[in-house]
């Protein structure tokens, strides 16, 4: 199923009961946000959750970050990795991403000037 955030990003759905949500807008952990000329929401990194979803609810966070329930300023090849990965998960129950990415450290770069740090500041 396709869910659409009309205030920046959307969500993804897979017959495993797995949820991939990537967001983009002015509260998420996302950068080089903007408006295309066709009014589309757009950004260069965003934030990225999954979770099973169990009725509308988020039953379990699978973690992508030790210790976080979201990774922060992703870029689109490691959405595209995450969405391949998550689809392909055989049990919820114990499925964990971490082993995605070789370090613990946003995928940002803080030189951007929309870089916001973990308490929602601009740098």
């Amino acid at each position: 199923m396709f869910t659409i955030n009309p205030v920046g990003g959307f969500s993804l759905t897979f017959d495993n009961g797995i949820t991939v949500s990537v967001q983009f807008h002015d509260g998420s952990y996302a950068s080089g946000r903007g408006i295309t000329e066709s009014g589309l929401s757009k950004a260069s990194l965003a934030e990225v959750a999954v979770f099973t979803d169990t009725h509308g609810s988020h039953s379990r966070w699978i973690p992508l970050r030790a210790g976080e329930d979201v990774r922060g300023w992703v870029n689109a090849n490691d959405v595209a990795r995450i969405i391949a990965a998550a689809s392909a998960i055989k049990n919820p129950a114990v499925a964990d991403l971490r082993y995605l990415f070789d370090d613990d450290l946003p995928s940002a770069d803080e030189s951007d000037p929309d870089f916001q740090d973990r308490d929602g500041e601009v740098d």
